[in-house]
C-alpha cells in the first residue's frame, strides 16, 4: 500500500521526526518511493516512469526511472558545509578483502536503500564517484561531513559497498539508516563511527589506548580539523596559515576487464594521509586537490591515447567537479572547481557555480597565459610543477622588497648564475629562528613570485631589509602588480646542508675507471666499505664481555649507535609520530647528522612505509630489526649472551653486506656532498672551487679540518658523459668564509662551471666533492668536446615548439570545454613519455658495455636520456622510428653485472645475455666477481665472531616464574599453607596453559605463511604486523584478572612473560622470537631489574646516543 504523501519538512507540516518516520516507510515499489522521496526534499521533481510488477519487484535496467530537474537548493536541503571541525580519527585498519566477501554474501536490510537507475551503456563525459540522486540528497539533507562523504566514495570505488545492490552478487548498499547511523557535528566524529560500523576488527577495548597513538600519528581528519577552525576563523584574507594543506586526498587509476572481457579504466580512492603541503594547498585548501597514482601493475598494457582521454574528464566526487591540471612522476593532480554537478540532469551544468575558481581561473591564477607568451607551450605547461614542489611557509615579502638583478653572462653568452639570487642575512635569520633550524643556512631553495632556484646569502651583510634579490633566470612565470599574498611568499623546499662521507653510484665508478682510476684503487675502497659495516655493526662479539667495565658499556654504546644509523631509527620515529612536520624540521634524506655522519636512508623510503613499521603498542615489541636491536641493547641485553638478539644482528648484518656488494657500495671518507653555488665574490678563477663544512672533515694528513684545499674531484647525478666527473683545485678564500654547507664554483672562464657536470646549474642541483687520494692522483680529465652535443641529436626528437601566442590565437573563440580540453593536452602531455626515461637510460648501459664508453652510440643516448629527462619543458620527444631502431638494438638483453647474486637471478640470466665478452674484461664485470669473492669471505668472518657466543637462560627472565615455583613448595611446608599454595599453583597453571595456547597461535601463523609457499618473514609488513599484533593482543587480554586468585594483575604481567620465556627456551636448545613478540616491554623491565629508570615513550623516542670523538665515532 502506497504512503501518504509527504510534504517538504520546510513548510512546517510535518516534523523532523515524522519525515523521518516516513523516510523508514516500507515502499510498494521502486517508484513509490522515488515520489516520496522527492515530497520530503522538494528540491526536484521526480517523474517516475518505472513500471512494476504485481510483486514490487525491481525496475528492470531496460526501464528508465524517470528524469530530473533541478531548481534552487531550499533550506530543507542545505549545501554541505566546508568548513566543519573535526576531533577525533578513523582507523586506517580496512580488511577489505574479508569485508568485500562477507558484504557479497550478506546485505543489511535494516532499512529501505536507494533504487539505482539504470546505467547508460555508452560511454560517459565524466567520471561519477557520487553517489545517485535522492542518496546525495540525503546526504546534504543529514549534513553528512566530507570524512563520511570520502569514505562511502572509497568503498564504493573498492567494491566494498555500493550505492545500490541492484544483485546478489553485488557487495551491500549504503542505506538510509546507515546514513542516519553516521550524522557527526564533526568530520572526526564522522570518521570515527563510520570506522565502526564497517570494521570487522573486534579489538578488545582494554587495548584502544595502545591503538589511539598510532591513529594519532597517521590520522588526516584531526589536521583537516585545524585547517577548517582556521579558516572559520581567519578574517584576513592575505593570510596564509602554515597548517593549512596537509592532508592528501588520494587515489589510483586501474585497468579492469567487464564481462564481455574488455578493458576499462576506472578510479579507486584511497585512504587519505598527511604529508606535506605545497603553494597550492595551502592557498585553496586540502580539499581543492585529488591526487591520482597511475601504477604500471594495476594498469598492465593500457593504451595510453585512451589514458589520455580518460583523464581530461571530469571527476564527480562529493558533488564537486575535479579536473586534471598536472601529470608529473605517473601522478595526475586534479584541481577542484566551482562547477557544479546537476544530480538531477546527470550534468556539470554551465549555469550554476559555487564559490571558488573554474579551471580556467585557476590556470590563470597560477600562470596567467596572456602574460607568459615568450615561450613555447610546453614549457608554459611545466610551470603548474612549481606549485606542487612540497615546501613550508616562509615569509610574505612586501612587494617592494621583491627585487631584480641581472645574470652574470660570459663572452659566449653561458649563464653563469643560472638559478641563483640573494637573500638578505637579516631574513635568512627570520627563517632560521622561525623554523627552528638551529644554525643560519647559506642558501635555501625556493619559489617565490613564480621563481624557482636558490637564494643565497646576499655578500653585502650591511643590508638590513627583509628582502630578495631574483635574477632572470630564476623567473619562471610572470605577474602583474599587485601580486597576490601566495605569490609574495617564500616557499622553503629545503635548507643547505651537507652529507659526509658520501658514495658513489655505478655510473660514477665507470667513469672514474674510464678516465684513469685503478682498478685495484676502487676494490680497496670496496673492501673498506664492508669491512666498515663489519666493524660497526657486530663490534663487541669478539670481545670479552665484562657488565661492570668501562670498555664493555662504550662497546654497547658503540653498537647502539651503528645500529641505530644503520636504520635510521630516530628518523623514523619522528617521522610516525609527525610525517610533514618530520620534512619541514629538516629530518630528510642527504643530510649530515650531529654526530657528523651519513644518514643512509632518505625521508622518502621513511615516509612510504612509516604508518606499517609503527612498534606493537601492546607488547612493546618494534618492527624494524634495527629499532628492535637498540632496544635490546638499551635494555641491558648483550649479543654474546641473548641469542634472539645475536640472531637479529646477523640478519643485519648479512644484508648489509649482500647489499652493499650487489649495490657496489664504495663509500669515500674523504667526500663531501652539497648544492653548488655561483661565487658570489667573483675570487675564484676558473676550474677553481670552495667549501667549508660547518663540521670537521677528515684531512690527508690526519688532522680534521673545515675547508678542503687541493686537488679534488667533483660530479653530479647522472653521470652519463667522460666529462661530467671534473678534476679540479679546491682554494681557501677569506671572502667566502660566510658560506657553509655549499660548494662554490667559478663565475669565471667561457662556459657555467656547473654546465661541465651533466649540464647542471644552480637552482638546487646537488654535486659529490672528492678529495680521497687513490682517486684523485691517477684520474685524468676526459676531452672537452664531449660535452658538446652530438650535432645530430635534434634529429632524433620531434619537437613541439608551438608558441603560447600561437596556441591562443587558435583557441580564441572556442567554448569552455574545448579550451579546457586544449589546454589540458599539454598539462597532461608527459604521458606519453613517463616510461622512456628508464628505457634510454638502459639502452646507454647496453651501448657503454657493447660499443663502449667513449663511442659516438653511446656519447648520443646519454644525450638522448639527458634530453629526455628535459622533455616536459623543451617539447622534445624522441620520434617512433629511433625509438623502434633503439629498442630492437638495445632492449633485448640484459647485463648480468646489474643483477643480484641469487640462484634464482642468475638461472634466469642464463641465455638472455649478451653473448658478447669484453676482453678485457668490463670493468663492472670485474668488480662484481670481486665482490663476490669479497661478500663470501666477510659472512664467513662474520660466522666466526658468532660461533663461541653461546645459548644460556638469562636468570633475570626467568627469575619471576622460578619464585613462584619456589613461593607454592614453601607454603607447603608451612602449616595451613596448603590452601595458599594450591590457589597460588591454580593461578600458575592457568598462566602456563595460557601461554601454551598462544605458542600454538604465534606457530601456527608461521605454518600458514609457509603452506602458502613464503616464509613468514617475507610477506609484506603490514600482513606480518596484523598477524603478530593479534597474538600479542590475546597474550595480554587472556585469562581475565578474574579468575585469578592471588596473583595481582602486575604479578600476572610479570609471571606471564616470565614463563612464556621459560617455556619456549624449553622447546629447542634456539629460543624463537615468541616471548618477545608477545611480551617485550615486561622481559626488557625485568632484564633492567633495578637499574630502571622509567621513562615515558614520548621522551624515549626522541633520545639517542652521542659518543665522544675518543670512542672512534664523530
Amino acid at each position: 500500500m502506497k504512503p501518504e504523501p509527504i510534504s517538504r519538512v520546510s513548510s512546517g507540516a510535518y516534523s523532523q521526526s515524522q519525515a523521518s518516520d516516513l523516510e523508514y516507510s516500507t515502499f510498494g515499489t521502486d517508484a513509490d518511493f522515488w515520489t516520496c522521496a522527492a515530497e520530503i526534499l522538494d528540491s526536484e521533481t521526480v517523474e517516475a516512469k518505472a513500471t512494476s510488477s504485481s510483486n514490487g519487484s525491481r525496475t528492470s535496467n531496460s526501464e528508465s526511472l524517470g528524469t530530473v530537474t533541478t531548481s534552487s537548493v531550499t533550506s530543507a536541503s542545505p549545501p554541505i558545509f566546508e568548513d566543519k571541525k573535526l576531533k577525533r580519527s578513523l582507523d586506517e585498519t580496512d580488511p577489505e578483502l574479508d569485508e568485500l566477501e562477507k558484504s557479497k554474501k550478506k546485505a543489511r536490510t535494516d532499512g529501505p536503500c536507494l533504487p539505482e537507475r539504470p546505467s547508460k551503456k555508452s560511454e560517459e563525459p565524466f567520471v561519477n564517484l557520487s553517489p545517485p540522486q535522492l542518496l546525495q540528497r540525503f546526504i546534504d539533507y543529514r549534513r553528512i561531513p566530507y570524512s563520511i562523504q570520502w569514505e562511502l566514495a572509497r568503498r564504493v570505488s573498492r567494491g566494498l559497498s555500493s550505492w545500490s545492490q541492484q544483485s546478489e552478487d553485488e557487495p551491500a548498499p549504503i542505506t538510509i539508516p546507515n546514513l542516519d547511523d553516521l550524522q557527526s557535528e564533526t568530520n572526526s566524529e564522522g570518521a570515527k563511527k563510520i570506522g565502526k560500523l564497517y570494521s570487522s576488527d573486534r579489538t578488545n577495548n582494554t587495548f584502544a589506548q595502545f591503538n589511539e597513538y598510532e591513529r594519532r600519528a597517521t590520522d588526516p581528519w584531526p589536521q583537516l580539523d585545524k585547517e577548517e577552525a582556521y579558516m572559520s576563523q581567519c578574517t584576513n584574507a592575505e593570510e596564509l596559515d602554515p597548517e593549512r594543506g596537509r592532508v592528501h586526498f588520494l587515489a589510483t587509476l586501474i585497468a579492469e576487464r567487464s564481462p564481455d572481457n574488455k578493458k576499462f579504466l576506472k578510479i579507486e580512492l584511497n585512504a587519505a594521509k598527511l604529508g606535506p603541503s605545497n603553494s597550492f594547498s595551502r592557498h585553496f585548501g586540502s580539499k581543492y586537490f585529488l591526487r591520482l597514482s597511475m601504477s604500471d601493475s594495476r594498469l598492465g598494457q593500457a593504451h595510453h591515447l585512451n589514458i589520455l582521454d580518460y583523464l581530461r574528464k571530469p571527476v564527480i566526487l562529493c558533488q564537486h567537479i575535479f579536473r586534471a591540471f598536472y601529470l608529473k612522476d605517473q601522478h595526475v593532480y586534479y584541481f577542484r572547481t566551482n562547477e557544479v554537478w546537476d544530480v538531477g540532469k546527470q550534468i556539470i551544468s554551465p549555469l550554476l557555480s559555487s564559490p571558488g575558481l573554474s579551471f580556467m581561473e585557476f590556470v590563470q591564477w597560477h600562470n596567467p597565459i596572456e602574460l607568459n607568451q615568450r615561450q613555447t607551450m610546453a614549457k608554459w605547461a611545466s610551470r603548474f610543477a612549481l606549485g606542487l614542489s612540497p615546501s613550508i611557509l616562509g615569509f610574505t615579502l612586501d612587494e617592494k622588497n621583491i627585487r631584480f638583478i641581472k645574470d652574470i653572462r660570459s663572452n659566449v653568452n653561458s649563464d653563469m648564475t643560472d638559478g641563483a639570487g640573494y637573500i638578505t642575512r637579516h631574513l635568512l635569520q627570520k627563517l632560521s629562528v622561525l623554523h627552528n633550524w638551529g644554525n643560519r643556512p647559506s642558501a635555501i631553495q625556493v619559489r617565490v613570485r613564480g621563481s624557482k632556484g636558490l637564494l643565497v646569502e646576499n655578500p653585502d651583510v650591511k643590508d638590513e631589509s627583509l628582502s630578495i634579490k631574483l635574477r632572470p633566470s630564476l623567473m619562471k612565470i610572470d605577474y602583474r602588480s599587485p601580486l597576490d599574498a601566495t605569490h609574495r611568499t617564500i616557499d622553503i623546499l629545503h635548507a643547505a646542508h651537507a652529507r659526509t662521507p658520501t658514495r658513489i653510484s655505478t655510473d660514477v665508478i665507470i667513469n672514474l675507471y674510464e678516465n684513469g682510476v685503478k682498478f685495484e684503487s676502487l676494490c680497496e675502497l670496496m673492501k673498506r666499505s664492508i669491512d666498515g659495516i663489519i666493524a660497526s655493526l657486530i663490534n663487541c662479539l669478539g670481545d670479552a664481555y665484562d657488565p661492570n667495565t668501562l670498555g664493555s658499556l662504550k662497546a654497547l654504546l658503540a653498537l647502539w649507535v651503528s645500529y641505530e644509523r644503520a636504520g635510521s631509527v630516530i628518523m623514523s620515529r619522528r617521522a610516525r609520530e609527525d610525517v610533514a612536520l618530520t620534512r619541514i624540521n629538516g629530518f630528510s634524506g642527504d643530510v649530515l647528522t650531529k654526530e657528523g655522519v651519513q644518514e643512509p636512508n632518505g625521508l622518502d623510503d621513511v615516509l612510504e612505509h612509516s604508518t606499517d613499521w609503527f612498534p606493537d603498542r601492546v607488547s612493546g615489541c618494534p618492527s624494524s630489526l634495527e629499532e628492535t636491536i637498540i632496544e635490546f641493547l638499551d635494555s641491558g641485553f648483550h649479543p654474546q649472551t641473548c641469542p634472539v638478539l645475536r640472531e637479529k644482528m646477523h640478519k643485519v648484518v648479512r644484508s648489509a653486506i649482500s647489499r652493499a656488494v650487489e649495490n657496489y657500495t664504495i663509500e669515500l671518507p674523504f667526500s663531501a656532498g652539497a648544492w653548488i653555488i655561483p661565487d658570489p665574490s667573483g675570487c675564484l678563477e676558473s676550474n677553481e672551487v670552495f667549501f667549508q663544512c660547518s663540521r670537521s672533515l677528515p684531512a690527508l694528513d690526519g688532522t680534521e679540518t673545515h675547508i678542503i684545499t687541493g686537488d679534488v674531484l667533483i660530479t653530479r647525478d647522472p653521470c652519463r658523459l667522460p666529462t661530467d666527473v671534473q678534476k679540479w683545485k679546491a682554494i681557501d678564500v677569506p671572502e667566502l668564509h660566510q658560506y657553509k654547507d655549499v660548494i662554490i664554483l667559478s663565475v669565471q672562464g667561457p662556459r657555467r662551471a656547473a654546465d661541465w657536470l651533466a649540464g647542471g646549474d644552480y637552482d638546487g642541483d646537488k654535486a659529490k666533492l672528492i678529495w680521497q687520494p687513490e682517486l684523485v692522483q691517477d684520474f685524468v680529465n676526459a676531452h672537452p668536446s664531449f660535452a658538446d652535443p652530438p650535432l645530430n641529436l635534434d634529429s632524433k626528437f620531434e619537437i613541439e615548439n608551438k608558441q603560447v601566442h600561437e596556441f591562443l590565437a587558435e583557441i580564441e573563440g572556442c567554448s569552455e570545454d574545448n579550451k579546457i580540453n586544449e589546454v589540458q593536452k599539454y598539462l597532461l602531455g608527459t604521458l606519453k613519455d613517463f616510461t622512456l626515461v628508464g628505457k634510454y637510460s638502459n639502452f646507454h648501459e647496453v651501448s657503454v658495455y657493447t660499443n663502449g664508453y667513449k663511442s659516438k652510440e653511446t656519447k648520443l643516448l646519454a644525450y638522448m636520456f639527458t634530453t629526455i629527462l628535459d622533455g616536459r619543458k623543451t617539447g622534445k620527444t624522441v620520434r617512433r622510428d629511433v625509438l623502434k631502431a633503439d629498442s630492437a638494438k638495445y632492449e633485448t638483453r640484459k647485463l648480468c653485472w646489474k643483477e643480484k647474486y641469487t640462484p634464482t637471478a642468475q638461472l634466469m640470466l642464463r641465455g638472455n645475455t649478451f653473448k658478447v665478452k669484453r676482453n678485457p674484461k668490463f670493468i663492472m664485470e670485474k668488480l662484481s666477481d670481486y665482490g663476490q669473492g669479497l661478500k663470501e669471505d666477510s659472512l664467513k668472518s662474520v660466522e666466526k665472531q658468532i660461533e663461541h657466543c653461546t645459548n644460556e637462560e638469562d636468570p633475570a627472565l626467568t627469575e619471576p616464574y622460578k619464585e613462584v615455583v619456589q613461593r607454592v613448595e614453601h607454603l607447603r611446608t608451612l602449616a595451613n599453607g596448603d590452601i595458599p599454595a594450591s590457589m597460588l599453583e591454580a593461578d600458575l597453571d592457568l598462566i602456563k596453559k595460557h601461554v601454551k595456547e598462544i605458542f600454538d597461535e604465534h606457530k601456527s601463523i608461521h605454518k600458514e605463511a609457509a603452506s602458502g609457499g613464503v616464509s613468514f618473514t617475507s610477506l609484506p609488513i603490514g600482513k606480518r604486523q596484523d598477524a603478530l599484533r593479534k597474538v600479542s593482543r590475546d597474550f595480554h587480554s587472556k585469562p581475565e584478572q578474574s579468575k585469578f586468585l592471588l596473583m595481582s594483575a602486575n604479578d600476572v604481567e610479570r609471571v606471564k612473560a616470565s614463563y612464556a620465556y621459560v617455556f619456549d627456551w624449553k622447546q629447542s636448545h634456539s629460543p624463537s622470537r615468541f616471548p618477545w613478540n608477545v611480551a617485550f616491554r615486561s622481559l626488557c623491565v625485568l632484564k633492567c631489574g633495578e637499574d630502571v629508570k622509567p621513562v615515558d615513550r614520548r621522551f624515549y623516542d626522541h633520545m639517542s646516543v652521542k659518543l665522544s670523538r675518543s670512542a672512534g665515532h664523530s
